[in-house]
């Protein structure tokens, strides 16, 4: 049985590659690490902070960078665990390429899934974080388109 750890962030591509892991956790019975990653700058930052006095957001909107993504990886747990799939999901802050690393190491995968491109422009064929990881990962490194 593989250790998945799939880098999350919410994006087209690492939503493929969520789905890649999720199709192998339910068939194959492999177990899925998601794993989201966020600056330490902007965890605690929030619209909220941003509006002047006595503008109120609706409560989806109040919460911080690491409330959303919080909730945004609890929503994508609970659609794997729904498929029947193993699955828990972390976050962590700091450099994306540093923390999927470490937390490859700490959860012991087998193997790492990522989109091959979040933000970059389409002259980037692999995203710079996804192409370090994969040159200095332990373990397989899967790109998926």
């Amino acid at each position: 049985m593989a250790r998945l750890l799939v880098g999350y962030d919410g994006s087209p591509p690492a939503r493929r590659a969520f789905e890649r892991a999720l199709a192998r956790a339910t068939g194959m019975g492999d177990e899925m690490i998601v794993v989201s990653v966020i600056p330490p700058t902007v965890s605690k930052s929030s619209l909220a902070r941003m509006m002047p006095a006595g503008v109120e957001l609706p409560e989806t909107m109040a919460g911080t960078f690491e409330d959303h993504t919080r909730q945004r990886l609890a929503e994508v747990i609970a659609e794997a665990r729904k498929a029947g799939a193993k699955a828990e999901g972390e976050v962590r802050k700091g450099s994306p390429v540093e923390a999927i690393l470490a937390a490859a190491r700490d959860h012991k995968a087998t193997e790492i899934l990522l989109g091959v491109k979040s933000y970059e422009g389409p002259e980037a064929d692999v995203g710079p974080n996804a192409s370090q990881i994969a040159q200095l990962a332990n373990v397989p490194v899967t790109l998926v388109p």
